[in-house]
């Protein structure tokens, strides 16, 4: 079946996206995805805490030849701390989603990816895996579609409220999100969006909750953007506590982690 042109691989019997929902939208978006004024000051300005991300994509970049495979998860609207990976990588980068925009290939559902064992290179995932309904199956998904020496890069929320309405579904603290990468040997993980922005996000709900205005609640919440910087004195254990979202870079194993080992695993503050 085809939206709009392009391939779509979702089974409506086992999702939680109703295909001929998607056909009477030309599989465009329930969601608003257009920017406004407002939404543009507040990204440029919330912009600085996704330095992580651009600093581990970058490093991931350089690990790829002209010939490599990269497939990006949810990539219907490209992420905050992505654009220049996605303007500057090496290799073929095929984005799917499960709702058509500009930037999608493929619509289809991480549970579910409509491709062959071992063939990619790169699987990146940011900020999806709390929009799924069994994040552990759409890892599996990620882990099968890997080439045996292949990296995953994931970026997924702990303290954020709710966001995309009822297609919100889980959080998980640093450590719940290595067991969840748990057929992964870690290369690298950590915060990457720390307490200061865990503020902000509550702050700017609070305001909405008062003001009932999406767009008030943004205005009233700049002077608040300041903690976003002193995250930067703070030390990394208070982030694996509190921290908004990690991030983990992983390689394809085939020997999954000792259960046991999680626990050894903790690198917050007590």
């Amino acid at each position: 079946m085809q939206i709009n042109g392009k391939p779509c691989f979702i089974d409506d019997s086992d999702s939680i996206i109703d295909i001929e929902s998607l056909k009477k939208t030309n599989g465009i978006s329930y969601l608003s995805r257009k920017s406004n004024l407002i939404r543009r000051i507040f990204t440029a300005i919330s912009s600085y805490p996704y330095k992580k991300t651009n600093k581990n994509l970058d490093q991931l970049a350089k690990e790829f030849p002209e010939s490599a495979l990269i497939l990006a998860i949810g990539d219907g609207t490209i992420g905050d701390g992505m654009k220049k990976f996605v303007r500057d990588v090496k290799g073929k980068l095929i984005s799917t989603d499960v709702y058509d925009s500009p930037h999608v290939d493929i619509i289809a559902d991480g549970h579910k990816l409509p491709f062959k064992n071992h063939c990619f290179d790169l699987v990146i995932i940011q900020a999806v895996l709390e929009h799924v309904l069994e994040p552990h199956v759409v890892v599996g998904e990620i882990h099968r579609v890997l080439k045996k020496d292949g990296f995953v890069y994931a970026e997924t929320p702990f303290i954020q409220t709710v966001h995309e309405g009822a297609y919100d579904f889980t959080r998980f603290t640093h450590s719940g999100h290595r067991y969840l990468f748990k057929n992964f040997t870690e290369l690298n993980s950590g915060s990457v969006l720390g307490i200061g922005f865990s503020m902000v996000w509550v702050i700017q709900n609070y305001f909405e909750s008062l003001f009932r205005s999406s767009k008030l609640s943004k205005l009233f919440t700049i002077p608040f953007y300041l903690l976003y910087y002193l995250d930067a004195i703070i030390p990394e254990k208070y982030h694996i506590d509190f921290g908004s979202g990690f991030y983990f870079v992983g390689k394809k194993s085939e020997a999954p982690i000792v259960k046991k080992s999680i626990i050894h695993y903790y690198r917050g503050r007590m």
